[in-house]
């Protein structure tokens, strides 16, 4: 009675929670903040990382120099993306009025097509089809009108119009009758043949996490007061099942709130000042008890008694049941075809989460399309070529089978589950290496390769040596590593990075140095590893330490060694915060180690300085390439209109497919003056600021003064190698820039700086980078920040001021 009166007593305020609905963006809840997105393939690339569960970028800090100067650090959690992510880390700021563009090929056009209130109200069918079709002609990722008037009541909501414009789009093309069956054909004109409000709550709860749902608690005011009927109709069409005969308990008791558990327990006897999941082992455990009980006296007599052991059992469920009310569901295949198809739409957007939960596959592409459509979002123009990823319906399904696997290893922390789900996943792998599948893929274009579930699989099982490594399982983990390093269709990049794993595994948790050694050697034979100095210095340094015992290990494994010439060091104090081993004070201000390392070159001659690390340098890189980047006519480069970079940018054929003219853009580079390339600059930075873009990040400078006056610091000859760098090896050159950049405009004075806290060292990555700096001729140097608490920072200072007049006095003596 009590939680009844309490929900009673809430329904009063509905009125006013709907008013505040109606008033508000129609489906503001169905819109991600970029920032909070973290996707499987992190957004947009080629290869994207498997889970940047939180993936945002890195806050830049600096003096009253520069803008970003926030001491909170972004966190993340696994990187099963590696950072592969095509799109910029943190949303860019609000693009500028929209210019006239030219339609981008194979996308939609925003609608201007109204239903009337009266049609809805009536629940009368909306022909969506032809609204649609009248989209999927064109797109373009420019609206011409003002979001005020995107979600006016009259029109089809947004959310429905993105998901029929997308399935109508897909429904097209000429793969759609080898990759869907006859059945999946008719789920998907079931779903047309529905009223528009059955078909609004269907792409409502398709954007929920698959689970039942009460009837009661599915509210949307734009829909229907009534859920019920659209349940029903939902159920007719084939698109939803009724929980009637639901009779699993656990489903059951997750369906009940808290104070509804108590109240269940409290009927059966048990103490009801428990915790839910307390009373429900409660429940479970007192009908197994009964049901034991009950069988030991009827075991032997007729079945009409023996029935009575499930009795009580029965009783909770059927009372939990009639407090639960009605509940439905989404049917799973249906899900499943929905899904495919959004797939097929924009493969590298296939996963990801959202405000800390795991998006199911083809979930993102609503929230990227939605975006796109108010403005939130707005994405470079170029031509869109779908690529035929899938040879047959099969490859299709496993390929949506992996998302699902890699979407259940990130949603759970427990190990055991993880295991489970790696033991699945390395069994689809295999039926992968036994089928034709695995030839297909070898045979794909590279840049269409990290779209496939084998592509997804490998990812997985790379990620699951970690699991096995912190399970303590060496032996299955030094398997699987063989088992990676057996295939060279996919992450041939991380190849190196594996070899090393393998030697560390054997040499310090398995005690097998000779083995260890082994690995090195073949690694030295593996063509992929040759391909980068960081991936050589990587496993050059692992041989130097095992060379302590194996003088001649060295010897065989000279084409790893990487000759690096000196890197300049300097050291300064910092004040460090009490209690803290790499957090720093500057009077009342917490400051991190590369802002204390920022004001200190501040305040040596440099005028200006960004902690920006790659994002400073690619954005450099990506405005003088934009016209490249988005050249039209290149094969297999974007197959979705969410892309903020072609695919073949993380493989050596991005330069291959444009090498004439990236060879005349340096060219021209190293026989321009500075002034001139500013004049381009800032023509690009004016047409296309705001637009999504994978090396630019718009917000990494104040303005475009800031970025001409770092420009016009660079040596031109080394500024054409660094993006002639950038085009042959991109996925090698996002990672290990150094942590600051320091120029003074006057003197022409350019300082890229690598800033070491205390206990901290160089990476791998980050020595090849200073190494590729100074032999271009641009200063680079590591600036090591030592931490000593107040009394002694007080008395260096104090030393430091006493000196010079010790000087002075010994020169007028």
């Amino acid at each position: 009675m009590k939680s009844q009166k309490k929900r009673k007593t809430a329904s009063t305020k509905t009125p006013q929670r709907d008013a505040k609905r109606r008033n508000s963006t129609e489906n503001s809840e169905n819109i991600v903040n970029q920032s909070k997105i973290t996707r499987f393939f992190g957004t947009n690339s080629a290869e994207n990382s498997f889970v940047s569960l939180c993936s945002s970028e890195e806050s830049s800090s600096k003096p009253s120099l520069s803008r970003n100067s926030s001491f909170s650090e972004s966190i993340q959690v696994i990187d099963l993306t590696e950072p592969d992510s095509t799109e910029p880390s943190s949303p860019p700021p609000p693009p500028p009025p929209p210019r006239q563009q030219q339609p981008v090929v194979g996308s939609l056009v925003q609608t201007k097509s109204e239903r009337s209130t009266e049609a809805e109200e009536s629940h009368q069918n909306v022909d969506l089809r032809e609204i649609s079709l009248s989209q999927s002609t064109q797109r373009s990722t420019q609206l011409a009108s003002s979001p005020s008037t995107l979600f006016d009541e009259n029109k089809v909501p947004f959310y429905l119009q993105n998901f029929t414009t997308i399935l109508l789009e897909i429904e097209t093309c000429d793969f759609i009758e080898r990759l869907f069956s006859g059945e999946e054909r008719a789920t998907f004109k079931r779903f047309f043949e529905a009223s528009v409000p059955a078909q609004k709550l269907y792409v409502r709860l398709f954007q929920r996490k698959p689970q039942w749902f009460r009837v009661e608690g599915v509210k949307y005011a734009d829909i229907a007061d009534d859920m019920t009927p659209l349940f029903e109709e939902l159920v007719e069409k084939g698109l939803a099942r009724a929980g009637a005969d639901l009779q699993d308990i656990e489903e059951i008791f997750d369906l009940l709130s808290a104070p509804e558990v108590k109240t269940l327990a409290r009927e059966f006897r048990l103490d009801g000042s428990q915790s839910k999941s307390a009373l429900i082992q409660s429940l479970q455990k007192l009908g197994s008890e009964q049901k034991s009980v009950v069988d030991f006296f009827v075991r032997k007599r007729d079945t009409k008694s023996a029935g009575k052991s499930n009795n009580l059992i029965e009783s909770i469920v059927r009372r939990a049941k009639t407090m639960v009310g009605p509940i439905f569901r989404l049917i799973e295949d249906g899900v499943s075809v929905f899904a495919r198809m959004l797939i097929l739409y924009s493969p590298m957007h296939s996963s990801g989460m959202a405000g800390g939960k795991e998006l199911p596959p083809g979930q993102l592409q609503l929230s990227l399309e939605v975006q796109v459509r108010i403005g939130q979002v707005q994405y470079p123009q170029f031509e869109i070529r779908r690529g035929d990823l899938f040879p047959h319906r099969e490859s299709l399904i496993a390929y949506e089978r992996a998302l699902r696997l890699a979407a259940a290893i990130t949603a759970t922390t427990d190990l055991e589950k993880c295991l489970d789900v790696l033991q699945e996943a390395r069994e689809l792998f295999d039926q992968l290496e036994q089928s034709a599948s695995m030839q297909y893929e070898a045979r794909l274009p590279r840049t269409l390769r990290p779209f496939t579930a084998g592509a997804i699989l490998v990812r997985l099982l790379a990620y699951g040596t970690e699991l096995l490594e912190k399970a303590r399982r060496f032996d299955d983990a030094v398997a699987l590593l063989e088992t990676l390093l057996g295939q060279e269709v996919h992450r041939l990049h991380k190849r190196a990075v594996w070899w090393n794993r393998l030697a560390l595994d054997f040499e310090r948790h398995l005690r097998s140095p000779s083995k260890a050694k082994d690995a090195l050697r073949r690694a030295c034979l593996d063509p992929h590893v040759m391909v980068h100095a960081s991936s050589r210095l990587l496993l050059w340094q692992r041989a130097a330490r095992l060379a302590a015992r194996d003088k001649q290990l060295l010897s065989e494994l000279s084409p790893l060694r990487f000759e690096s010439e000196g890197i300049p060091e300097i050291s300064i104090d910092g004040k460090l915060l009490p209690g803290c081993v790499s957090v720093f004070m500057e009077g009342e201000t917490v400051l991190r180690v590369e802002q204390v390392a920022l004001q200190h070159y501040v305040s040596n001659g440099y005028e200006d300085g960004i902690h920006g690390e790659g994002s400073t340098l690619s954005t450099i890189v990506g405005l003088f390439l934009w016209d490249l980047l988005f050249l039209p006519g290149v094969a297999n480069t974007f197959i979705s209109p969410f892309q903020s970079c072609p695919l073949d940018l993380f493989c050596n054929e991005f330069y291959d497919n444009r090498k004439e003219l990236i060879d005349e853009k340096l060219k021209q580079i190293r026989a321009s003056s500075h002034d001139d390339l500013c004049v381009e600059l800032e023509k690009i930075w004016n047409e296309h600021n705001g637009e999504m873009c994978s090396l630019v990040s718009w917000s990494r400078f104040t303005d475009f003064d800031q970025l001409k006056g770092l420009v016009q610091c660079f040596p031109l000859d080394a500024l054409a190698a660094l993006i002639q760098l950038f085009c042959q090896q991109y996925r090698y050159c996002r990672s290990g820039v150094p942590d600051l950049c320091l120029w003074n405009a006057t003197t022409k004075s350019l300082l890229f700086s690598e800033v070491k806290g205390p206990g901290d060292r160089l990476s791998h990555k980050q020595i090849v980078w200073l190494d590729t700096f100074l032999k271009l001729g641009i200063k680079a140097e590591v600036c090591y920040v030592k931490g000593i608490n107040r009394k002694r920072f007080q008395r260096t200072i104090s030393s430091e001021e006493e000196r010079p007049a010790t000087q002075e006095a010994s020169e007028g003596n």
